[in-house]
């Protein structure tokens, strides 16, 4: 499998460690589009990269589709950390946050925890206890060797 989704009290999380097939891409979408109908303000979103390169430009028109569909919904989306093993990746979605101003706040982070750190810093009521319990749960043994050790450590 490459792909885990999930969702916690109001924050969404993603998490892949293969290039994503067309199935995959489509299921992330109406996950992520779900999610901002149904959340309410102050929502985050959290992706994780583990060995996957990001979306390339087709994919990323598709994500700017959903963003324009669900523009009334999109304010409730506060901050979105994107977590990612490659440094060519951090460098890629950095240069993108620069050409397209979104309306909520996004970092790039090579360590999950200075990700987390991050979003704990625009969100009092963000749990990482939860949310890293709930991505052992559905990651299992797939999962990031250095986020393993923040579920160890936050468990």
């Amino acid at each position: 499998m490459a792909l885990w989704l999930g969702t916690v009290d109001n924050v969404f999380w993603s998490y892949f460690n293969e290039e994503l097939t067309t199935d995959d891409w489509d299921r992330y979408l109406a996950y992520f589009e779900n999610f901002l109908k149904l959340c309410s303000d102050d929502a985050i979103r959290i992706i994780f990269t583990y060995n996957a390169q990001i979306p390339h430009a087709t994919q990323r028109q598709e994500l700017a589709e959903v963003f324009k569909r669900q523009q009334e919904n999109t304010h409730k989306l506060i901050a979105s950390a994107f977590i990612t093993n490659l440094s060519t990746n951090k460098g890629a979605n950095t240069a993108i946050d620069w050409l397209v101003k979104k309306p909520f706040l996004e970092k790039t982070f090579e360590i999950p925890v200075d990700g987390f750190a991050w979003l704990e810093s625009t969100k009092t009521s963000f749990d990482r206890q939860r949310i890293l319990t709930e991505i052992r749960k559905r990651v299992g043994s797939s999962i990031w060797p250095e986020l393993a050790e923040q579920v160890r450590n936050a468990g």
